[in-house]
C-alpha cells in the first residue's frame, strides 16, 4: 500500500550556487596549509631543479642567483599543478552538473521533503528518513518553519518550496505527528522489552567516544603504498639522471657521477619517506584521538543535553533506542552499515552516523558473535573492522 503523504517541500537545484560552493572548496582544500606536504613538494622541487637548470644553461637570466631561480621555479610548478588540479576537477564537476540538467536526471537533482504520517523522508542526491519521535520541536519564523531535532539539528522548510499542503497547516501537523510518536514509543517501551532478543546498555567514557570517533571517519590505519616505496624513487633515479646528462653531456665523468650519486640519494629519499610516513600516522592517531577526548568532555560539560547513555533493545521486527529522554523504534532495513573496532560495534542508521554505539562488555543476552551474526542477518550487511590509533 502506498504511503500517504501530507506535505511536500521541494527545493531547486541551482547550477550556479552548486559551481560557486565548489570552486571555493577546491581552491580551499588545494592551497590549504594541510596540504603542503613533503609528498607534493618534493616532485615541485625535482622540476624546479630541472628548469632552473635550463634556465642558468641558457643565460637567459644571468644576473639571478641559481638558489632564487630554484625557489621560483618550484613554487610557480607547484602554483601550476594546483591550477591544473583545479581546471581538472571543475572540468569533472561540469560534466556531472550537465548531466543533472538531462532529463533523465530529473528528480535526482532537487531537494526534496515528504512528510508521511509516521516520518519526514529527504531524497535528492542523498537520502534519509527522519522519524518524528526524533524531532523535539517545530519552530514558525516569517519565511519557514524549522524543525529541531533531539540531537539539536536543524531542518530548514521555506513556506514559499511548498508543493503539497498548505504552509498554514503545516505546524500544527508537525506538533500532532510528534505527540503521536512519543505516545508510541512510550507504549513500546512497556509492550516490548519481553520480547527482545538482546540488550546493550552503553555508558559513554572517553575511551568509547575515541572508539566512536574512529567509525565515524572510517579509520583504517595508513599503509606505505607501493608508490611511496618504489615510484618516487624510480621518479627520482630518472630525473636525475637527466638533469646530469643535461647538464654535463653523455660522458665517462657523467655517469662515473651518477653511479656515486643515484644510490646515496635514493637511500636518503626513501628513509624521508618512511619517516615521513610515519609522521603522518602519528598525525592522524593524534588528530583521531583529540577528537574523541573533545567528543566526551562536551558530553561531560553538557548538562544533559548530550546523553551518556543509550540502551538498545533488539527484537525480530526492529529495535528500540532509549537515551533517557527519548525513545524511538527502527527498522533493520534503516541500517546503511555495521562497523566494528576493538570495543564497540556500531550501527550506522538513517538519522545520525554513530549514534547507536554498542559496548561489547555491555551485550545481555547471548555472546558478543550471537550478536553480530543475528544483526548481519536482520540487516543485511556484514560488520566492517576499523582500526583503532595504538596508544588507545
Amino acid at each position: 500500500m502506498e504511503k500517504q503523504i501530507y506535505f511536500q517541500v521541494r527545493h531547486d537545484f541551482n547550477r550556479k550556487e552548486t559551481e560557486s560552493a565548489m570552486k571555493q572548496m577546491v581552491l580551499s582544500e588545494l592551497f590549504a596549509k594541510k596540504n603542503i606536504t613533503v609528498k607534493r613538494l618534493a616532485p615541485c622541487g625535482f622540476l624546479g631543479l630541472l628548469l632552473s637548470g635550463l634556465v642558468v644553461n641558457s643565460g637567459l637570466l644571468p644576473g639571478v642567483s641559481p638558489l632564487i631561480l630554484f625557489l621560483a621555479a618550484a613554487v610557480l610548478v607547484y602554483v601550476a599543478l594546483g591550477l591544473a588540479a583545479y581546471a581538472l576537477i571543475m572540468a569533472g564537476t561540469g560534466k556531472t552538473l550537465d548531466q543533472m540538467e538531462k532529463e533523465d536526471y530529473e528528480g535526482e537533482k532537487d531537494l526534496c521533503q515528504e512528510y508521511l504520517s509516521d516520518r519526514l523522508v529527504l531524497s535528492g542526491p542523498r537520502q534519509e528518513a527522519i522519524p518524528y519521535g526524533s524531532l523535539k520541536d517545530v519552530r514558525e519564523e516569517k519565511d519557514r518553519f524549522v524543525l529541531v531535532m533531539k540531537n539539536t539539528r536543524e531542518i530548514q522548510v521555506k513556506k514559499a518550496d511548498f508543493t503539497k499542503g498548505m504552509p498554514e497547516q503545516f505546524a500544527d501537523f508537525m506538533r500532532r505527528a510528534m505527540e503521536r510518536a512519543e505516545r508510541r514509543n512510550g507504549e513500546g517501551n512497556g509492550n516490548q522489552a519481553t520480547a527482545a532478543r538482546y540488550q546493550v546498555k552503553t555508558v559513554y567514557t572517553e575511551l568509547l567516544c575515541i572508539n566512536r570517533t574512529a567509525m565515524e571517519r572510517r579509520y583504517k590505519k595508513r599503509k606505505w603504498s607501493k608508490a611511496e616505496k618504489y615510484g618516487i624513487p624510480v621518479f627520482t633515479v630518472i630525473l636525475l639522471t637527466a638533469l646530469v646528462l643535461f647538464g654535463a653531456g653523455i660522458s665517462q665523468e657523467s655517469l662515473q657521477m651518477l653511479l656515486n650519486v643515484l644510490p646515496v640519494a635514493v637511500v636518503l629519499e626513501i628513509v624521508v619517506l618512511y619517516f615521513t610516513y610515519l609522521h603522518n600516522v602519528k598525525q592522524e592517531e593524534k588528530a583521531l584521538i583529540k577528537a574523541g577526548k573533545k567528543s566526551w568532555r562536551e558530553i561531560e560539560n553538557s548538562n544533559g543535553k548530550k546523553p551518556s547513555e543509550f540502551s538498545i533493545l533488539f527484537e525480530e521486527d526492529g529495535f528500540q533506542v532509549d537515551d533517557g529522554n527519548s525513545s524511538l523504534r527502527l527498522d533493520y532495513g534503516s541500517v546503511r552499515g555495521l562497523y566494528e573496532t576493538r570495543d564497540c560495534l556500531f550501527l550506522d542508521d538513517l538519522r545520525i552516523l554513530g549514534k547507536e554505539t554498542l559496548d561489547k562488555k555491555a551485550i545481555e543476552g547471548g555472546r558478543e558473535e550471537e550478536l553480530k551474526d543475528f544483526l548481519e542477518e536482520k540487516c543485511g550487511k556484514v560488520f566492517q573492522k576499523l582500526d583503532l590509533p595504538a596508544k588507545v
